[in-house]
Order: C-alpha cells, then sequence, then structure tokens
C-alpha cells in the first residue's frame, strides 16, 4: 500500500484462481455491517465498489455502474492497481497490460 497525500493506492495480484470468476474491491464498512455482510447487487445501496474478472462492476451509488459489464476484464498473473482519493471521492481500479481503468464516484447513502 502506497500512501501520497490524498491518495492511498494498492494492488491486487492475481497468483491462482480455482475459478473462472473473482471480483476485488472496496466497501463502506458500516453499511456492511448493518446489512450482516449479506451482498444484493442487484440495487445500489449495498456498500460495495468493485470489478470482476469478467469486466463486471458494482457500485454502492451509481445505477449505470452497478451489476454492468462496463469494466475490463483480468486472469491469473494480472495486477490491479487501486487508487483512493479520499478528496475528491473516487476510486480508479487500473490494469496496466492491456491498459484498462474504471473510476467510480463515492459517496455514502
Amino acid at each position: 500500500m502506497h500512501m501520497s497525500g490524498e491518495i492511498t493506492a494498492f494492488k491486487f495480484r492475481i497468483n491462482k484462481s480455482s475459478s473462472n470468476w473473482i471480483a476485488i474491491g472496496l466497501g463502506h464498512k458500516n453499511v456492511l455491517t448493518k446489512n450482516k455482510f449479506l451482498f444484493d447487487f442487484t440495487t445500489i445501496g449495498h456498500g460495495c465498489y468493485m470489478i470482476s474478472s469478467n469486466a463486471g462492476s458494482w457500485s454502492h451509488v451509481t445505477e449505470d455502474l452497478n451489476n454492468k459489464v462496463k469494466a475490463f476484464s483480468f486472469n491469473e498473473g494480472d495486477t490491479i492497481t487501486c487508487m483512493v482519493n479520499r478528496k475528491m471521492k473516487e476510486i480508479f481500479f487500473v490494469k496496466e497490460i492491456p491498459a484498462g481503468v474504471l473510476n467510480f464516484s463515492v459517496s455514502q447513502r
């Protein structure tokens, strides 16, 4: 993890996957706790910002990015960088090769 001012960055490296689907992301702890860590991906307000290996995306607040194919695909051997800008309230997921970026606006309901 790397922190520089308002931005925190960390990387996920997909070393091995025993299935052909994996999701990575972040969540609002208080929303997840309130929902007893049950994830209802069909509506916004679930507390998560995630991407999946088959290019899926889930957003706590943005309907157009929730339960949609809007991200980029990734697989074993890929590294995904996650950057959180607390001041701008944004989360970026970035894949370097081949290039891919998805930006989530972050706010809490």
